[in-house]
């Protein structure tokens, strides 16, 4: 890929108002290779922490798994239930987690190219809506929902027995739809299907901030490099840098008129 300056439509404080900056790098691609592997709809793709591996789930509950040096297939997973959620363990890259609509979320070893275990949640939230693996290694969150998708639970899991650790108390009326760690797993940002975006002390498994930023559902989260803001991704089209200093305070806004994101 190469980066060229484009202009991007970026709001100011005025909701109604609309300004252009013309100093945004953009990236533009130089080439493409495409891969037919798929039989049906692609609901998540995710490359391995490395780089190295792309995992990528279809419908049908298929996921299959390719090395990015020579694009050639390597595994398919077969999970014989649509895949909500694909997220590779952080610290080795050596598991691949697969959530499912029927309340499972499978282990696979990409290393050895085995099925370790499965993780079986609690049947009343059998929508494995997200997964976060920790950067430390030692376990993963589960972002789970009724089959109505109005009500959640966020479960931690030990990553060495699949034995459930610890509930992050969830009294919203909403679902969570995406959630990552900072960098060293000390904090679990998430959002929700009620615009909000909260941040959760995973020591204490409690609640430290929220804020409303968007509208609509959110539909991506990420912390900035340095963790002193966080970027929100919402289906009101819009993408915002929020600083955690000055909780709910907008740093930059950014329109994309016409960016459709499903739904």
């Amino acid at each position: 890929t190469s980066s060229s300056n484009s202009s991007v439509t970026s709001k100011t404080n005025n909701p109604n108002e609309l300004e252009v900056d013309n100093n945004v790098s953009r990236l533009s691609q130089t080439s493409q290779e495409t891969v037919w592997t798929h039989t049906s709809t692609i609901t998540k793709c995710r490359f391995s922490a490395l780089g190295t591996k792309i995992a990528a789930a279809s419908i049908d509950g298929v996921v299959r798994i390719w090395s990015t040096e020579n694009a050639s297939r390597n595994t398919t997973i077969f999970c014989f239930s649509e895949v909500l959620s694909l997220e590779w363990e952080a610290k080795t890259n050596k598991y691949l987690l697969c959530g499912t609509a029927d309340g499972k979320v499978k282990i696979w070893n990409v290393f050895v190219d085995k099925h370790v275990g499965d993780v079986v949640v609690d049947p009343e939230f059998p929508r494995v809506e997200e997964i976060a693996c920790n950067p430390n290694g030692n376990n993963f969150v589960c972002a789970l929902s009724n089959a109505k998708r109005k009500i959640s639970q966020l479960c931690v899991f030990n990553l060495s027995n699949l034995k459930i650790s610890n509930k992050i108390p969830w009294t919203h009326a909403s679902t969570i739809n995406t959630m990552c760690f900072n960098h060293n797993g000390s904090m679990l940002l998430t959002g929700g299907s009620d615009g909000m975006v909260r941040i959760y002390d995973m020591k204490t498994a409690t609640s430290i901030v929220g804020w409303q930023a968007h509208i609509n559902e959110v539909a991506s989260v990420q912390f900035s490099a340095d963790e002193t803001s966080v970027y929100t991704l919402g289906r009101d089209q819009s993408i915002c840098q929020w600083s955690i200093q000055n909780i709910g305070k907008v740093l930059k806004q950014y329109a994309y008129p016409g960016f459709y994101l499903g739904g």
